[in-house]
């Protein structure tokens, strides 16, 4: 029998009826726009929230040259715009004017010309993103210093009003090289990742693949303390970088870490010992789970590995990379399995593909870079599980950088080109497209190699060489009404800047009721909320299945029972603090038994502790 009638899962989205209902005196205001880690949160989704009312994009400002050039994405945290530069510089911009708010020299960076190869020139010092901690109002990055004739890695913390550094920073944050190793022959290139307390940083070497080098993680602590943890990849060998063409570690809700790895040099044909990988860790950097492709030595000799990206998250606990060779596979993030068989797999792309993808849950497409031009894949979650080029779907071949969506387009950069493109989500066809000016170096490429926009507050920010271009693409969210009564703990103050949140939001009395209800008819979600906050509601079928191997299979007849989780849809509406009450019409569920789990996010992208309820579909009489 088929889970979902056809037709279910988009009137599910587009027409369950949701009625908020608060108590008198709650607020509920505009989320303050942030994107504040590569790809906007931890879990790398890529899209920009606030910008649901798309309006023409057109440029709205351009700053003056920098100091340096800047590889990594521009961060948006309120009002204001945070890049940093190969000259160990950042710069703070007023979001709606491209005004300096201040300047941080931090240090000397690396002369291009110590390194044993490479592609960043003349300097080299802060080349992968930052990362904004709002909770703790400080700016974390990773700069390459030369400090008496010897090069290191230093992670900086910076406080967000004024730009002065934390106490206890810099860290040094080098790995610990064995023998032959040497800080400037590792490029941290990867974006950071923030997780539990901890900034979690990837490195690999410079362009080119010269001199001896080592994948590796390092996990700093936030606080300033010493307390460093590191995982190597390939060790005993060489190489296998943590890289990804600058895309960062994805984070589940559980802060357990995904990593894509490139090909080692030196490894037995029986273990790839984290080579052309995907690797599951803790926030401390310890290896949990990991699995690579059955030809993985097929790969690593032809440098076709899968290091160019990083994992994208799915519902249902799936993953999907892509990398060199231009296949995509999906796999099981629960129980990832060493070397064998992905859950499913295409290949989508020629010449590969670089900087990874995004997942658009209303369209269930994967958007996957592609050297040939964006390409989009259907993701489908129920037995089977499936990956296909999405029909109709055809992208210009110029856009080939990592994608991000925001005010309805897909955005796509290329960096050879300078052209920022923005394409229909469901065609492919340009619906915008800009020529990004040109950097000051002679010669040089408009933008960094896998550049990639972000967005917030209504407008769309991307470096192109030693600038940064902002561009409206949506009409910004209404302005926070003034309130009657002091806001929650946490909320943004009308007219004022965000304040510190100390807490992240927390849901509490979640139920549903009636639990048991016929299909075609309504039920009722309560719960009540400490603050302002999205709601995400996850809602998933239960299935009765047999395990098979390190997974659970509906289809099996042998093995021992087991629950399947099918997550079907992802529902997201705002909430106010205090008591809510929403109706849900999901008359197109199929009898079953069904969980629904339920988070919040705030303005600044904590997220809450899950709750979880369950319900019964009956049949309905004829």
């Amino acid at each position: 029998m088929a889970l979902i009638r056809p037709g279910f899962l988009l009137p599910l989205i587009a027409g369950v009826a949701l009625s908020v209902q608060s108590v008198p005196g709650s607020y509920a205001g505009a989320a303050v726009p942030a994107w504040t880690t590569y790809r906007h949160d931890a879990a790398r989704s890529g899209i920009d929230p606030d910008s649901t009312n798309p309006v023409t994009p057109s440029q709205a400002w351009q700053t003056p040259a920098l100091d340096g050039e800047v590889y990594g994405q521009p961060l948006l945290y309120g009002s204001y715009v945070y890049v940093a530069t190969e000259n160990d510089t950042v710069y703070k911009f007023d979001a709606a004017t491209g005004a300096v708010a201040w300047s941080e020299h931090l240090a000397t960076p690396e002369p291009a010309s110590v390194a044993p190869c490479g592609d960043i020139s003349p300097s080299i010092g802060v080349t992968s993103t930052p990362v904004i901690d709002p909770a703790a109002n400080r700016l974390y990055l990773v700069g390459a210093v030369s400090a008496s004739g010897t090069v290191h890695h230093e992670l900086f913390s910076l406080d967000l009003s004024s730009g002065q550094p934390s106490a206890g920073f810099p860290l040094l944050v080098d790995p610990p090289y064995p023998a032959g190793g040497a800080a400037v022959n590792q490029l941290q290139r990867a974006g950071l990742a923030l997780d539990e307390g901890r900034i979690v940083i990837g490195y690999g070497g410079n362009d080119g693949d010269c001199s001896t080098y080592w994948g590796w993680l390092v996990s700093a602590p936030t606080d300033g303390t010493t307390q460093l943890a590191s995982f190597q990849v390939d060790g005993g060998h060489t190489a296998g970088a943590i890289w990804a063409a600058g895309n960062a570690p994805a984070v589940d809700a559980g802060g357990d870490v995904f990593v894509a790895t490139g090909n080692g040099i030196g490894n037995s044909t029986s273990n790839p010992q984290y080579g052309d990988s995907v690797v599951k860790l803790n926030a401390s950097a310890s290896p949990l789970d990991w699995w690579a492709p059955p030809n993985w030595t097929s790969l690593d000799s032809s440098d076709a590995d899968l290091g160019s990206s990083m994992p994208t998250l799915l519902p249902g606990g799936f993953l999907f990379q892509s990398g060199k060779d231009g296949n995509g596979y999906l796999l099981n993030g629960t129980s990832l399995g060493g070397v064998g068989p992905p859950v499913a797999t295409t290949g989508f792309c020629s010449g590969g593909s670089f900087g990874g993808s995004v997942y658009d849950p209303v369209n269930f497409t994967i958007y996957a870079a592609c050297r040939g031009g964006l390409r989009a894949l259907s993701f489908n979650a129920t037995s089977p599980p499936s990956l296909a080029a999405k029909a109709g779907f055809s992208a210009p071949s110029g856009a080939t950088g990592p994608p991000m969506i925001a005010g309805g387009l897909v955005w796509v950069t290329n960096y050879s080109s300078g052209t920022l493109y923005g394409v229909d989500p469901t065609s492919g066809a340009t619906a915008s497209r800009f020529t990004i000016p040109e950097n000051r170096e002679p010669g040089g490429s408009d933008v960094a190699h896998f550049a990639s926009p972000s967005a917030g507050g209504g407008r769309l920010f991307v470096a192109s060489g030693d600038q940064v271009t902002a561009y409206t693409v949506a009409t910004p969210p209404s302005a926070p009404p003034t309130p009657t009564a002091p806001p929650p703990t946490g909320s943004a103050v009308a007219g004022g800047s965000p304040s510190v949140r100390l807490h992240s939001p927390a849901i509490s009395h979640a139920s549903i009721s009636p639990r048991r209800f016929k299909s075609r008819h309504f039920t009722t979600l309560r719960l009540t909320l400490s603050e302002p906050a999205t709601l995400t509601v996850a809602i998933s079928e239960l299935r009765h299945g047999h395990r098979l191997g390190h997974g659970c299979s509906s289809k099996a007849r042998k093995g021992r029972p087991c629950l399947r989780r099918v997550t079907l849809v992802r529902l997201h509406f705002h909430a106010r603090a205090g008591r809510n009450a929403l109706k849900l019409s999901l008359r197109r569920l199929v009898p079953g038994h069904y969980t629904a789990v339920i988070y919040a996010t705030d303005r600044t992208g904590r997220r809450s502790r899950s709750s979880r309820v369950t319900f019964t579909v009956l049949p309905a009489r004829r």
